[in-house]
């Protein structure tokens, strides 16, 4: 049933936060580390527990790994760490694709086209793979990076292993957006690398924050006043109280954010505008449409007049395909149907609704 009173969203849109970035022509390891590496060879690129690289010293490794035998082992690591990466960036830089099975396992095969946007990276996905672009997963990094308003000056954490859609932006972002990564499996140790590199952003999922508040008191309050923000990755519904429990003993904002193998982030809270119980707003390069779930016919009204509807989504960084073209019923006039039932209040903030789950 409609709702009756609604104001515009776009009051409430970020302010200085593009709705539309372009994408360049560049590759991934292009633009992550050859680019970086000439404008700026001796800055930061990437720390893990063991390694510290340059962008010269990424970009050579990169390289090297690409004119070698890709380790395939190291990108299926369920921590992050910088060998996997190098790995990742490497057999993209070879022509190569790369697959990641349903446990994060990867594997490298299959020739990859020259084409940016062909498939080049698949991920796990509804019983099958669902296979992205370099161009739309740039896309996906660049948006969700102008939307956060990642900057260079301030790095970037990560404790998602690449093999799923949280890991690959994990990496992505920051090296897009010009920031140091680091990389930590979560808990303590993410902690400890907060406060030695000083990470403005963490970026780790709901329940790992949540647990790390409880029982890594002391080294939370460590990292008070060093994280500007924690952008907390939850699968779909959420209990509002651990958010408000990790924002409170970080002392930083709490940003949810939701998104799916085949669509990377689809919704994302910003700092400064977000409720604690909704999961945000449909962010950068993001175009939502509520559809009737019984018959996927679009709502003919705005999101925030609609008490429940069906999310589809369209967007450069939806996935090019399924393997062997399974769940292709699942795009409909171009945009990807998520299965995901929704609200929005009159604000234009999204809540996830245990239906579509």
């Amino acid at each position: 049933m409609p709702k009756t009173i609604a104001i515009t969203p776009s009051w409430y849109w970020p302010a200085r936060v593009p709705r539309v970035v372009g994408v360049p022509p560049f590759s991934l390891p292009e633009l992550l580390s050859d680019r970086r590496a000439r404008h700026d060879p001796d800055g930061l690129a990437v720390v893990d527990g063991v390694e510290r690289l340059t962008n010269a010293q990424l970009a050579a490794e990169v390289a090297a790994a690409a004119s070698g035998n890709i380790d395939a082992g190291a990108m299926s690591s369920a921590d992050p760490t910088v060998r996997g990466l190098v790995a990742f960036l490497g057999a993209l830089a070879a022509g190569r694709q790369v697959r990641f099975d349903e446990s994060g396992a990867a594997s490298e095969g299959g020739a990859g086209a020259a084409d940016l946007r062909a498939a080049a990276v698949g991920l796990a996905a509804a019983g099958t793979t669902a296979w992205h672009s370099q161009r739309g997963l740039l896309a996906g990094a660049l948006s969700l990076g102008a939307f956060l308003q990642v900057g260079a000056e301030r790095p970037w954490l990560s404790t998602f292993g690449l093999g799923s859609w949280e890991g690959l932006y994990g990496v992505t972002v920051p090296l897009a957006m010009g920031a140091p990564l680091v990389l930590s499996a979560p808990g303590e140790g993410a902690l400890e690398h907060i406060v030695r590199e000083g990470a403005g952003i963490g970026f780790t999922d709901l329940a790992s924050a949540y647990q790390t508040s409880r029982e890594a008191k002391r080294d939370v309050k460590a990292v008070r006043g060093v994280l500007g923000s924690l952008v907390l990755s939850t699968g779909g519904m959420f209990d509002a109280d651990q958010r408000r429990r990790v924002s409170k003993m970080f002392e930083c904002p709490a940003l949810t954010t939701f998104g799916m193998p085949e669509t990377g982030p689809i919704f994302t809270a910003h700092q400064s505008w977000y409720i604690d119980e909704a999961i945000g707003i449909p962010m950068t390069n993001a175009h939502v449409v509520p559809v009737d779930p019984r018959s996927y016919t679009p709502v003919q009204t705005l999101w925030e007049l609609v008490e429940s509807a069906m999310v589809t989504v369209y967007s450069p960084m939806l996935t090019v395909g399924y393997e062997g073209g399974a769940n292709e019923d699942r795009f409909r006039d171009g945009r990807f149907v998520t299965g995901v039932i929704a609200s929005s209040d009159a604000n234009g903030m999204i809540y996830l609704l245990p239906d579509g789950f």
